[in-house]
């Protein structure tokens, strides 16, 4: 669009890609098409949390497999070695998503005290070490790229929730309920906060 001129009577002007006295009378105005991302996430398979869960029911806290949780987690707890501490607020900032540090806080703040209140739980150890690593690993594989290459923030967001969120919530729906798109949302940012996830 480059010179595109109604008469003087119109409440629209469009000249040099710009846009000028927009009267919509109460209705909509759009330019260009409106984005519908697709975004194909592995099939979610409810079973294999099942199993893990199972697995894990009777492990005591002496066993190797219990201490392996552990360390394993406590590497999720900490900052990820050779990378800046700089903190949520400021990782967000870094990735000009300062609209979301309000939320991200708040959501980080519910999973680290769900994770402390089950950190002798060998099940939910499990679940947390399972969703934890996926969530990282489809980050750096899938969205990673994508903040890489410079696609909008309403496309990153879009791929965050098809590819992540969503299908981790029906993943574990069936292993533990209580886990929702808000929880799965706290790992993320707990992942940002300790240097794991970055979105810059």
């Amino acid at each position: 669009m480059s010179n595109l001129n109604q008469d003087s009577q119109s409440a629209l002007t469009i000249k040099n890609n710009e846009i000028k006295r927009v009267d919509t009378g109460g209705g909509e105005f759009v330019v260009g098409t409106q984005q519908n991302f697709n975004f194909i996430a592995p099939k979610p398979n409810p079973d294999k949390l099942l199993k893990l869960v199972e697995k894990f029911k009777n492990i005591t806290e002496e066993s190797p497999e219990f201490q392996d949780l552990v360390e394993f987690l406590d590497d999720y707890k900490r900052p990820r070695p050779g990378r800046k501490i700089i903190g949520l607020e400021n990782k967000l900032i870094a990735g000009a998503r300062e609209a979301d540090i309000e939320d991200a806080t708040y959501l980080k703040t519910r999973f680290a005290r769900r994770f402390a209140r089950y950190q002798l739980s060998s099940q939910h150890m499990a679940i947390h070490k399972y969703l934890l690593s996926q969530i990282n690993e489809r980050f750096r594989s899938k969205i990673k790229p994508y903040i890489k290459e410079g696609h909008p923030r309403i496309f990153i967001d879009a791929a965050v929730s098809d590819l992540i969120i969503q299908p981790f919530v029906d993943e574990v729906i069936e292993a533990d309920p209580s886990i929702d798109a808000d929880i799965i949302h706290g790992m993320l940012y707990f992942l940002t906060g300790n240097c794991h996830i970055e979105w810059a």
